[in-house]
């Protein structure tokens, strides 16, 4: 009877090892699914650490891209300005230059393409560049500072990091619980903006009196070296007197080469000055010029500035010249008239009068009031020419973006 007992003792025992046996295995299923899960939890997590990672590291090289520019930047405009000649230097250059003008003319009469006309032209061109080097510098650093508003870098992208807070995207970062975190804006593409700037000069007879081409072409000089500097679009000059013609075209690049090339072109010799006809022609030169970008993402903004002495600008008639004027403000050019107001003049165009007759009636007017409703500068010394210039074109960038604004 023992035996027997203890049979059913080791019988139940067994069954309790078996189902003690279950319990452990269902236990361990269900670790191991657990186990499973946590696995599934930690590889989401990896995966978004990951990106997290990626993104910062992104956000880092940016961040250290933006650093190198920074500092690039900064190297650049550390770099000394080229030595400003001292007033004696100056006016020895610019007397060596009037006689090469004058050995380049009598060069020219013999044969315009000629070596020594070619030699000639380009040693006037680098001298112009030495005369002017000390303020195209100073010119390009104050463009830099007006162009770098027209040109700021917008903020973009969705970033866990960054310089300002994206607003619209602030009630779903709360709405999510804070989870949603990719709130902020980061400086990515800078706007593309293009300049088209063109350069008038004034070739009629008067401008060879009282040292008015060298001004002029002094200016030249100044503009394009200081536009070549910042590389921020595209040069054109043309001479007008007689006859208007185009002497250096958009899409070709401005050298020393093409300075030279246009000096030759200059004679300041034509009898009259016919600046409508010149503004006609100029108007549909930038139509064509800016009609050639309309492909392009670029936005391109034109810029037309007149050298001359301005002494009759309405030689053909108001009319002729306003129409155009008009035409020109409509298309959104800024026209500037740089007046060259020789100190060696006996007067100055300032103290200029104009005379009309009305019936019986003599009517005197100051003759700069027709320049009242224009842009202008009056240019009596080069070294005044890079402020000014500078002013002009922070005033028009002013207008033009209280006009957008208010579109």
């Amino acid at each position: 009877g023992e035996d027997g007992e203890d049979g059913e003792q080791e019988d139940d025992a067994a069954t309790q090892d078996e189902q003690g046996g279950d319990a452990s295995a269902q236990s361990n299923t269900g670790a191991e699914e657990g186990d499973g899960t946590d696995d599934g939890e930690t590889e989401a997590d990896a995966a978004a650490d990951a990106s997290d990672t990626e993104e910062a590291h992104q956000g880092g090289t940016h961040i250290e891209e933006q650093r190198q520019e920074d500092e690039e930047l900064d190297q650049a405009e550390a770099v000394a300005a080229p030595e400003q000649l001292s007033p004696e230097e100056l006016t020895e250059l610019r007397a060596k230059m009037e006689h090469e003008l004058d050995l380049l003319r009598d060069a020219e009469l013999k044969d315009p393409n000629s070596a020594e006309a070619v030699t000639r032209s380009l040693q006037l061109w680098h001298e112009l560049e030495h005369a002017t080097s000390h303020l195209s510098h100073t010119l390009s650093e104050q463009l830099r500072l007006v162009l770098e508003a027209s040109m700021a870098s917008k903020m973009r992208g969705d970033f866990r990091s960054g310089k300002r807070l994206n607003m619209r995207k602030i009630i779903p970062y709360i709405a999510s619980q804070f989870r949603k975190d990719k709130i902020w804006l980061r400086r990515t593409k800078p706007s593309k903006y293009e300049y088209q700037v063109l350069l008038g000069i004034d070739d009629s007879h008067s401008m060879s009196l009282y040292h008015s081409r060298q001004m002029a072409l002094e200016a030249t000089s100044l503009i394009a070296h200081a536009l070549n500097k910042l590389e921020v679009g595209e040069l054109s000059v043309m001479r007008f007197g007689e006859e208007v013609d185009v002497v250096h075209k958009f899409m070709e690049p401005f050298s020393a080469v093409s300075g030279a090339q246009c000096i030759r072109q200059f004679t300041f010799d034509q009898k009259k000055t016919s600046i409508g006809m010149f503004l006609e022609r100029a108007y549909n030169l930038l139509m064509e010029a800016k009609h050639s970008k309309r492909t392009s993402t670029v936005n391109t903004n034109q810029l037309l500035f007149v050298l001359s002495d301005s002494d009759n600008v309405y030689q053909e008639g108001k009319a002729a010249v306003e129409t155009w004027i008009q035409k020109l403000r409509e298309a959104n050019v800024l026209l500037v008239f740089v007046i060259i107001d020789s100190p060696q003049k006996k007067h100055s165009i300032m103290d200029q009068k104009s005379v009309t007759f009305v019936g019986n009636q003599v009517i005197t007017e100051e003759y700069m009031d027709r320049f009242l409703d224009k842009n202008y500068i009056l240019l009596r010394d080069i070294q005044s020419l890079p402020e000014r210039l500078s002013d002009a074109l922070r005033q028009w960038f002013e207008m033009v973006a209280m006009g957008s604004d208010r579109s």
